[in-house]
């Protein structure tokens, strides 16, 4: 999965998504976030079993696919990158969110 959009495009999808996020559950997977990226749409989904907050963005896709992500890290990851556009990667059990300036890379987080 591999997408690129605007950073706080993607700050507000995923906080809003992370609400619902637990950051004490003892089930692991429900400290994460649901990114779902079909067509031109990313799609995250956070729980807590109690409740569901599901967003969406259109974005430019680079490559289709779904994970899951630390639903709070990821977040204030994304809040700590430059403004502009960032890509959000992640495969093989790693997540990769980068900023981009004009091309180049200007921050990234693993």
């Amino acid at each position: 999965m591999r997408i690129r959009a605007e950073r706080d495009d993607l700050v507000d999808v995923l906080s809003r998504a992370a609400r619902a996020v637990s950051p004490r559950s003892p089930l692991p997977i429900l400290q994460g976030l649901l990114v779902n990226v079909v067509g031109h749409t990313l799609r995250v989904t956070g729980t807590d079993l109690d409740m569901t907050i599901r967003t969406q963005l259109d974005v430019e896709v680079l490559e289709e696919g779904r994970t899951v992500v630390p639903g709070r890290f990821i977040s204030e990851a994304a809040r700590k990158l430059p403004p502009g556009a960032v890509v959000l990667a992640a495969g093989e059990g790693e997540v990769e969110l980068t900023g981009v300036v004009r091309g180049s890379a200007s921050g990234s987080w693993r």
